[in-house]
């Protein structure tokens, strides 16, 4: 065997197995130098381009600050801000539902700028076409529906708080708008259920007590609308002048002359400037405690100052039919059916008067109309309040214009039907 042979070739096959490292180890080095350097380049794109997460965080805050805001310039600021957050967002993410409800509750708010664009007309309807609630945090869904609650747009608002009711999260702060856009919508069961849960989650909030005010003076539920009355006072809430007022008016409205008077009392001593303006109620009290000559000086004081004050020539009437003069009572009675001929007791009083007088007739055809006008006032008042947030409805102006037509109110039908006929040539 030739060993100097043979340890020669071990030299140089050493050689070559090292040369083949040195170009392996040389080629992982710039491998990983490279990917390094695309890593670090991605890197420094992403800080310049910035976080999406962090995009949409900025315009959830930013919307909220916005729905939270009462000065215009400065909702309409936040409002901005929230778009461009989220524009970024959806530059970032492509085609993102959270992104896209941003935008759209942003935009919803900008439309309050007189200066709003057309291009931000066509943007906010594309967001709009690319929600997707099922896919929304619930905050978000919260934000964006308080957003279109407050543009006017409730169907919208509806369906966001309703998804996010019904997860179960944020359920009090939920509650709040989504009671508003229910009464707003006409639904007043849902408004009284919800009401309730919310007063128990919040005893100390008069949003729900206020709403379900609203819903029994719709419907004339005297004695769950003095009930809700009470409530409010019991709480630190706005306006506790005009709710003990209401509560003192629908008090005398049933009949309770003792606690209404009590109310009074509180009203004199706590506010006595708007008790001093209220010479009519007092009146009222007055006449309901059978103090005649004492109501009738008030009276005749108001016509002096006010001679088409409605309440004194109701009051005027009531006296005269309590004072056996039933044809001076007819004549103020009309005279007040004929500027307001949905008055809740107008028609009922002068039934009164006519039979008093001996017009059978005329009396019928008036106690008549009372009992189906007191039915059909609950369902009218929702629809005209439905037409008041819906101003381009053409068809639910005819739908109350026929049913006053049905109660043989012409004049009322003849205005909602005009009304119609103004939407409809436009």
């Amino acid at each position: 065997m030739n060993w100097s042979k043979d340890k020669a070739a071990r030299f140089e096959d050493q050689l070559a197995s090292d040369e083949a490292r040195r170009w392996k180890r040389a080629w992982i080095t710039t491998l990983v130098a490279v990917l390094l350097l695309v890593a670090a380049i991605t890197t420094l794109i992403s800080l310049m381009r910035g976080n999406p997460q962090d995009f949409l965080e900025t315009a959830r805050r930013k919307l909220a600050a916005a729905n939270n805001s009462e000065e215009l310039s400065t909702k309409l600021d936040y409002a901005t801000q929230a778009r461009d957050a989220a524009e970024r967002a959806s530059a970032l993410l492509g085609d993102s539902p959270t992104a896209s409800l941003l935008i759209a509750g942003a935009l919803a708010i900008r439309k309050d700028d007189p200066h709003f664009l057309v291009d931000e007309t066509y943007a906010l309807n594309d967001a709009r076409s690319k929600i997707d609630p099922s896919k929304c945090k619930t905050f978000d869904l919260l934000q964006a529906g308080t957003a279109f609650f407050y543009s006017g747009d409730n169907i919208l608002a509806d369906q966001l708080l309703t998804e996010a009711f019904e997860r179960d999260e944020l359920r009090a702060e939920v509650l709040n708008p989504l009671i508003q856009v229910r009464y707003d919508r006409g639904d007043e069961d849902s408004v009284l259920a919800l009401g309730e849960e919310l007063a128990k989650l919040e005893p100390e909030n008069c949003l729900p007590w206020v709403a379900m005010s609203y819903v029994f003076e719709d419907r004339q539920a005297l004695e769950q609308l003095i009930a809700t009355y009470r409530e409010l006072l019991k709480r630190d809430c706005a306006e506790q002048d005009l709710t003990r007022w209401k509560l003192i008016e629908r008090l005398i409205e049933v009949g309770l002359a003792a606690e209404a008077q009590q109310e009074w009392d509180k009203l004199a001593e706590s506010f006595p400037e708007v008790a001093s303006a209220k010479g009519a109620t007092l009146a009222k009290l007055l006449f309901l405690q059978g103090k005649i000559d004492e109501t009738q000086e008030i009276i005749e004081e108001i016509l002096r100052k006010n001679p088409e004050s409605l309440d004194a020539i109701l009051l005027r009437g009531q006296i005269a039919t309590a004072k056996d003069k039933p044809l001076e009572a007819i004549q103020d009675f009309e005279k007040l059916r004929e500027v307001d001929p949905t008055h809740p007791q107008v028609h009922y009083l002068l039934g009164q008067a006519y039979a008093k007088a001996g017009m059978r007739e005329e009396a019928t055809q008036e106690l008549a109309l009372h009992e189906k006008l007191s039915t059909a006032l609950v369902t009218l008042h929702g629809m005209e309040r439905y037409a008041a947030k819906n101003t381009n409805n053409a068809a639910i102006r005819l739908s109350i214009a026929a049913k006053y037509e049905e109660l043989g109110l012409l004049k009322i039908a003849e205005y909602w039907r005009q009304q119609a006929s103004a939407i409809q040539s436009k």
